[in-house]
């Protein structure tokens, strides 16, 4: 007589990818959970302050991206450069901080985002929400030295790694900006 546990237990320790054939590393479930926090962030807030985190992510690398590093590195005395996890933080600090200031300024005025108005499709948050991860993986990506990049989920490195889809990630958010209408009742 066999133990059913014997038999259901080797299936259920298994590797997760032997059993469904796909492997979920610590990287993908990052990418997961970024995009799950962004969705429900997106449909607490609303289509607009989604697109105001879109705004801010571009905002942030334009910052990020032109710090002058040697400069602050030479005035403090510092012989190095930051690593990449300290302009990693920083990016995504300047997001927050963005986020964080824009309701109460000049900023968050045009762009609307001074109420949290629940407005816009299920659709647009969704593909809003998407489009916000995909951007902010091809930026982080972007600041990763390839070492790094080689360690990663190849699912990962191939959906947002390389100029070409770099520029995908960055450019698809503005297309859809400009080109998605507005709802019924905005101005």
């Amino acid at each position: 007589m066999y133990n059913i546990m014997f038999l259901v237990l080797p299936v259920s320790t298994n590797n997760l990818s032997s059993a469904i054939g796909f492997s979920l590393s610590w990287d993908l479930l990052i990418l997961i959970g970024a995009l799950v926090g962004v969705l429900l962030y997106g449909m607490m807030a609303g289509k607009n302050r989604l697109i105001g985190l879109i705004l801010a992510t571009y905002f942030s690398w334009a910052i990020a991206a032109n710090i002058p590093w040697a400069t602050i590195t030479d005035f403090i005395g510092s012989k190095k450069a930051p690593s990449e996890t300290t302009e990693v933080f920083l990016f995504l600090a300047f997001i927050v901080a963005i986020i964080f200031f824009a309701p109460h300024s000049l900023l968050g005025s045009v762009l609307r985002v001074g109420k949290p108005a629940r407005g816009g499709s299920w659709f647009q948050i969704i593909l809003f929400g998407v489009l916000e991860v995909g951007l902010l993986g091809a930026i982080i990506l972007s600041i990763l030295p390839a070492k790094s990049i080689l360690a990663l989920n190849p699912l990962i490195v191939q959906i947002f790694s390389g100029e070409i889809m770099r520029f995908v990630w960055f450019l698809a958010p503005i297309l859809i900006m400009l080109f998605l209408g507005r709802g019924r009742g905005e101005t």
